[in-house]
């Protein structure tokens, strides 16, 4: 078994900081560099706090129950095989075994810098089968179920590098459920039926390319409202780093390219009321979160802008409310949302500063000057 825990923290600033794979120092953008296959690609990245995806979690499953978990387990699986593509990793088929298992290794590490404290894993390629333990793994440590990030992510990630898109994830045991360890298998579904062991099935592999407006529209662009980058704010000490957890007012946060969110809307987007719950739970969060960040007096429009959310301008006229954010992160499936997680959260977050409810939701989203904007305005 491959065992992913030392020094992680060093080997985080050597192999990923200092070789700025990942770009954190433009207001606005966070930006993912990544080479695979001789291609050099820039992906749109986020900084999502962990809590609110515990929430969402925890929301979904207790109203829609399997038609929830359906849908947050579908999401992470469709994440997971959509990463494999736009990222440009090479799956069985493109090369040999031992190459494969290396990239693996990399990434697995990688994820496991910001994702957990811990993580084994053990591959069986012949039987692309993959069994894996982790430690204060996100999101399922805290709640238990752990279909979006720790099932869903990693199995649809599996199933892309094995070219079988049969191949589920589940939890054997969850640390969320009172376990010492979570411990998971991935596995083509009949290997999963035959071991007598239940999961969600997700199988859908289309629409998840990147886009050929991709680049263009998430080029990285001098920002007019707001000044201070990701990196600003660990530099002055807004954001801490303990060990491989990032922290903001004792939230921890996780990074993730920014199609998770998307995917996450479209799916939530099939269960009738979804969308609303799902606002309400980011509102809800975004308050708590608000009330402390008036107590620092820090800013919303600069915190979201921070971890990813474009060039943000909270306006104010004949009292009401409205939101802009210029370099909106784009993706395929950006004209087909309603922005209920963004929206939500910069709701509750105005709310929890000035004591006041503020409900916004989307009034316009475009690309007409070649860049994505979305403004949210008070209802």
């Amino acid at each position: 078994m491959v065992s992913i825990k030392d020094n992680l923290v060093k080997w985080f600033i050597k192999t990923i900081v200092l070789p700025r794979t990942h770009l954190m120092d433009n207001p606005g953008f966070l930006i993912s560099k990544v080479s695979e296959k001789g291609m050099d690609l820039h992906l749109r990245s986020l900084w999502i706090p962990e809590g609110l995806f515990v929430e969402i979690e925890n929301k979904i499953v207790e109203k829609f129950r399997s038609e929830g978990r359906q849908a947050l387990y579908s999401a992470g699986w469709r994440f997971g095989w959509r990463y494999g593509i736009v990222a440009n990793f090479a799956n069985i088929h493109q090369v040999a075994e031992k190459q494969l298992l290396k990239n693996m290794y990399l990434f697995i590490k990688y994820v496991t810098c910001i994702w957990a404290r811990e993580y084994d894993y053990e591959p069986d390629i012949k039987n692309k089968t993959f069994r894996a333990k982790s430690r204060d793994f996100i999101v399922c440590d805290k709640n238990g179920i752990g279909h979006l990030m720790s099932e869903g992510c990693p199995g649809g990630y599996f199933a892309y590098l094995m070219d079988d898109a049969t191949l589920q994830g589940t939890h054997i045991k969850c640390q969320g459920k009172g376990n010492e360890m979570c411990e998971l298998i991935f596995a083509p579904a009949e290997v999963l039926e035959r071991q007598g062991i239940k999961y969600i099935k997700e199988t859908n592999t289309e629409n998840l390319e990147l886009g050929k407006e991709y680049r263009d529209i998430n080029a990285v662009r001098k920002t007019e409202f707001e000044k201070y980058s990701f990196s600003d704010l660990i530099n002055s000490g807004v954001f801490k780093h303990r060990e491989n957890y990032v922290m903001y007012l004792d939230e921890r946060h996780f990074h993730c390219e920014a199609s998770m969110i998307d995917l996450l809307e479209t799916e939530i987007q099939k269960l009738g009321g979804g969308e609303d719950l799902m606002y309400d739970v980011c509102f809800e969060f975004g308050k708590k979160l608000g009330k402390k960040m008036a107590q620092e007096k820090y800013s919303a429009s600069t915190y979201m802008s921070a971890i990813g959310w474009g060039d943000i301008l909270v306006m104010k006229k004949s009292g009401k409310t409205s939101v802009y954010s210029k370099y909106f992160p784009w993706t395929i499936y950006s004209n087909k949302l309603n922005f209920i997680y963004f929206s939500g959260i910069m709701s509750g977050m105005l709310s929890g500063i000035e004591n006041k409810d503020i409900k916004l939701k989307k009034k316009d989203a475009n690309i007409e000057e070649g860049y994505l904007t979305v403004t949210l305005e008070e209802v």
